[in-house]
């Protein structure tokens, strides 16, 4: 007995799975589901991402899923959402500074706490097309293929120099004058290296 489905016009197998091998192929009916590529998952950008940028690129995904995959542009990922994941609050920009490096995902409306309003920035992700509210489809824009390995590592760099530098400026405003003058000097040389990265 063959597996496949009814002949099309030309007699030929429509290439699908039908009866129980059908039902076992396919996605279950009462669960969401999504769909990456094996070319993103065998991307740099893909596979040099920290577990925190997993983490909120994940939570994305969360999100589509709950929206039968139709407000992408639209995504959020709260702080609080993102602690029940696994994420500390005071890693959840990095991991979203990440994952805009990276070229995964796009921040579309920045949120933030003002006017006495709350609201959670959006996010559109990259390997998926988008439908704005008026109906107009943008296609995927993939952004990740143009990060390579090099790039995440130079990224990573400086993103190490940053945290120095913002370290020891946050010493020198808090601190008393100190004598001594090694951490002036990799105050220097760590500026001077963001320089020549930007």
């Amino acid at each position: 007995m063959s597996v496949f489905g009814k002949a099309d016009s030309q007699g030929r197998s429509s290439g699908k799975y039908n009866g129980r091998i059908g039902e076992l192929m396919r996605p279950p009916k009462d669960q969401s589901w999504i769909w990456i590529t094996r070319e993103l998952m065998q991307s740099d950008a893909w596979l040099n991402q920290s577990r925190k940028c997993r983490i909120f690129v994940d939570a994305l995904l969360l999100d589509s899923m709950a929206n039968a995959g139709q407000e992408n542009g639209r995504l959020k990922a709260t702080y609080d959402q993102l602690t029940k994941l696994g994420l500390a609050r005071s890693s959840v920009s990095k991991a979203i500074t990440e994952a805009k490096f990276l070229g995964l995902v796009r921040c579309i409306t920045k949120g933030g706490r003002y006017g006495g309003n709350n609201k959670p920035s959006e996010y559109r992700l990259t390997f998926y097309s988008t439908v704005s509210e008026d109906g107009i489809i943008y296609s995927m824009t993939n952004d990740w293929k143009k990060v390579s390995k090099e790039d995440v590592e130079l990224w990573r760099k400086n993103e190490k120099l940053r945290r120095v530098v913002i370290k020891q400026k946050r010493e020198k405003q808090f601190a008393g004058p100190k004598n001594d003058t090694s951490s002036g000097r990799i105050l220097g040389l760590a500026e001077v290296s963001l320089r020549v990265v930007k």
